[in-house]
């Protein structure tokens, strides 16, 4: 039920009810002991402290579900904790860096088959393109493909801020 919720919430473009719901739920999901649903929901809680410019709780939220999601190998939630990252990256006026995990993300969902380009509609919107916006063709290209040969470690380490390529 809160899941519906959220997701309301979301279209309605009103973050801070999101925020709330998520930070109930993503409690609920940690007494019960369910690291993936935990995981997920940090995802869409990284992007709605995003959305409301909180970029340290956003940041911190995003890491957590990335670590969550390698521990247990799934290509699939990585590659949206790197889109939930890219837009944050965008909304921090670090383009290239956005570009490149967005890259690095299509990289995983082409391997993995993908996840949808959004995750359950709350990711709305595309980070390379707001990124791309702020760059030249060359260097946003360029990005580009550097994201997309990435391995994953070098993207966990770019979303991480231990190193720009």
């Amino acid at each position: 039920v809160l899941a519906m919720l959220v997701i309301q919430d979301a279209e309605a473009g009103d973050w801070g009810a999101v925020i709330a719901r998520l930070e109930e739920t993503t409690a609920i999901w940690r007494r019960v002991g369910d690291r993936l649903h935990l995981a997920f929901d940090l995802v869409w809680l990284a992007f709605a402290h995003g959305r409301m410019g909180h970029r340290d709780p956003a940041r911190s939220a995003g890491l957590e579900a990335l670590e969550l999601f390698r521990e247990v190998d799934n290509p699939t939630g990585i590659g949206i904790v790197f889109v939930d990252l890219a837009f944050l990256a965008t909304w921090e006026g670090r383009h290239e860096d956005a570009i490149r995990l967005a890259g690095a993300s299509e990289s995983l969902r082409e391997q993995a088959g993908g996840p949808p380009g959004g995750f359950a509609g709350i990711l709305e919107g595309d980070p390379a393109a707001e990124a791309r916006a702020h760059l030249t063709e060359d260097a946003a290209q360029r990005a580009w493909e550097e994201g997309l040969a990435m391995s994953v470690d070098q993207a966990v380490a770019l979303a991480r801020g231990e190193t720009r390529t």
